[in-house]
């Protein structure tokens, strides 16, 4: 899993291709990625939140068969810690952007 600043995120977005999962808050840097994205607007902060906001993602794109990356804003290291562990699923390459 890559952790980029938000300055960062900008390089890091624009380069991305395939399908992309993009669980956006505040930043709402999704409008950067020239790749083709399912957007999910994250309701609150928090790991919470951020499950509940991977399942509607992945419930909602059913003709994918997997995402090529899985971007989520965020703050908290519990949120960092959980996504490590889903990084060899169907979310593929994940980029946490620190919002």
């Amino acid at each position: 899993m890559d952790v980029v600043s938000r300055a960062g995120a900008r390089r890091v977005l624009a380069g991305l291709q395939g399908w992309v999962l993009y669980l956006y808050g505040d930043c709402e840097m999704y409008k950067l990625v020239a790749a083709r994205v399912v957007a999910v607007k994250r309701l609150h902060p928090g790991v919470e939140d951020l499950v509940e906001a991977l399942k509607y993602g992945l419930r909602h794109a059913p003709e994918l068969r997997g995402f090529d990356f899985t971007v989520v804003e965020g703050r908290g290291e519990e949120e960092k810690e959980l996504l490590v562990g889903l990084e060899l699923s169907q979310l593929r390459k994940i980029i946490y952007v620190e919002c």
